[in-house]
């Protein structure tokens, strides 16, 4: 079948038109699933959206996290994860949202140099040498140079 150069670029447009739209559309949907998953401020200090009900309200326990997130660009506001990457996050405030944090200027150090490490440790990650990346390796090599001790331990 042979068409028409004219009714060829009428379906084309046709088509294109139809394709900008089902793009516009998919663009609206994505934005609305967006805002639909940010949790609303309601107030100074308040995260919870009118959906969330007292009974579901979660309360901060830092035994219970496994992963802890602290962003610049929402200070005040912890998100955590019961698993690394986990599929539920909790939001929480703290409770001075810019404060200022002084570290003590008189600390001393633990340890007077490279806190040896146990010869049966090493013997294991030089086995795994194999598997570390080229980019690392100067890392690698440079923890392989460390003191080492031969005491037993827990550790």
């Amino acid at each position: 079948m042979i068409v028409p150069k004219k009714r060829t670029a009428l379906l084309v447009n046709r088509l294109m038109i139809a394709l900008k739209e089902a793009l516009e559309e998919e663009e609206e949907r994505q934005r609305n699933e967006k805002n639909a998953k940010t949790p609303r401020v309601f107030g100074v200090g308040s995260l919870y959206s009118e959906d969330v009900r007292t009974g579901k309200k979660v309360s901060f326990s830092v035994s219970q996290y496994s992963e802890s997130i602290f962003e610049s660009c929402r200070l005040g506001i912890v998100s955590t994860r019961q698993y690394i990457d986990g599929f539920t996050a909790h939001d929480f405030n703290l409770k001075k949202a810019v404060a200022v944090i002084t570290l003590p200027d008189n600390m001393v150090r633990a340890y007077d140099g490279k806190c040896p490490i146990n010869m049966k440790k090493i013997n294991n990650l030089r086995q795994l040498s194999r598997y570390i990346p080229e980019a690392n390796l100067n890392f690698f090599n440079h923890i392989m140079e460390w003191p080492t001790t031969n005491e037993d331990s827990d550790d």
